[in-house]
């Protein structure tokens, strides 16, 4: 059997090293170039940017809904810059998805330490923290380490309105300097988010 094979040109790598770039971001991205997702981040955008934010939570009815919502909360100014946390609204994500995802509550925490009290009030930012710590509680912790297990052990102490003063005391207590002490508590990646630099 022959078969007759043209020579391999210089765009037919081209168009390969294009697809493998392709491959790449969306395993980097996990999902989050799925066209149900950009559609569900495209619905939540919409929301806020039409002068709508107040009903965000009807605009959140799928899973797809949380996850985007988690995420444009930490990627998106335009979305920060409009939507307000409260209660009612994180109540409403459980309502959907209980209890939340690992990775919707990764994002849900670097949101919170990011931009703690940009978009929540006092009150909220309270209930927002019980919120978390709730969630965190729900966790099986009892394998392997993570952050988010870190986060558990010491949910009182970081997810608090003077959470950033707990842990200026602990590491006072401890004898050792802030940064080592946000290391201890895996807060190491969020040390130029509002939660941090306060």
């Amino acid at each position: 059997m022959d078969f007759n094979l043209r020579d391999w040109t210089d765009d037919d790598f081209r168009q390969i090293s294009a697809y493998e770039k392709k491959i790449k971001k969306v395993g980097h991205n996990a999902g989050a170039g799925s066209d149900k997702f950009i559609t569900a981040c495209r619905d939540l955008l919409k929301c806020v940017i039409t002068g709508t934010p107040a009903n965000i939570e009807q605009a959140i009815t799928t899973i797809t809904h949380v996850r985007a919502f988690a995420y444009l909360l930490v990627n998106s100014a335009e979305f920060i810059s409009k939507v307000k946390i409260n209660y009612a609204l994180l109540i409403h994500l459980t309502s959907i998805r209980s209890p939340l995802s690992r990775l919707t509550l990764t994002q849900l925490i670097r949101a919170f330490l990011t931009q703690f009290d940009k978009v929540a009030s006092t009150e909220q930012l309270e209930n927002w923290c019980k919120f978390i710590k709730y969630q965190l509680s729900q966790l099986d912790t009892s394998k392997g380490s993570s952050d988010l297990k870190i986060h558990a052990n010491y949910a009182n102490e970081i997810f608090s309105i003077d959470g950033p003063e707990k842990i200026v005391e602990r590491a006072s207590g401890e004898k050792v300097d802030f940064e080592t002490i946000v290391k201890k508590l895996a807060l190491n990646g969020y040390t130029d988010g509002r939660y941090l630099t306060l």
